[in-house]
């Protein structure tokens, strides 16, 4: 359902962040970890992030940049937990969309070959998203 939030909220680019703050994970450091269950408030929340600022109409490419170092660096602390994986995967394909950006990919790459059927899933499709008409 938090996701759903990203598809109410496309136009309001500026205020993402503000928007989901109740929702999203908190900013991973080295003295703390994910929790392994639960998160569905927060993977929603970052899938909500890259559909807000996966569209070319309603976010500039800076804040786009912006928002895929964000969910890079949610998708690279979460293999932990699957459904915050799931959904920081989905954001930041949604982000990188057609990009080719082979650093994404590699890091997508990682999560697919967890022992994670969902969150590999939604690195799959992400990792499409990436390479979506780049001939790559």
């Amino acid at each position: 359902a938090t996701s759903s939030l990203g598809v109410v909220h496309a136009s309001h680019g500026a205020e993402a962040m503000r928007l989901l703050e109740p929702y999203l994970p908190m900013e991973p450091s080295e003295n703390t970890s994910v929790p392994s269950e639960g998160g569905f408030a927060e993977g929603g929340s970052l899938y909500a992030l890259g559909l807000i600022h996966g569209s070319h109409a309603g976010s500039s490419a800076s804040k786009r940049q912006e928002t895929t170092e964000f969910l890079r660096t949610h998708l690279r602390t979460s293999h932990a937990n699957e459904a915050q994986s799931h959904g920081a995967a989905l954001g930041v394909g949604l982000t990188a969309m057609g990009t080719a950006d082979l650093a994404v990919v590699n890091e997508l790459k990682e999560l697919l070959v967890t022992d994670s059927a969902v969150a590999g899933e939604a690195a799959g499709i992400a990792i499409g998203m990436v390479l979506v008409g780049t001939g790559a």
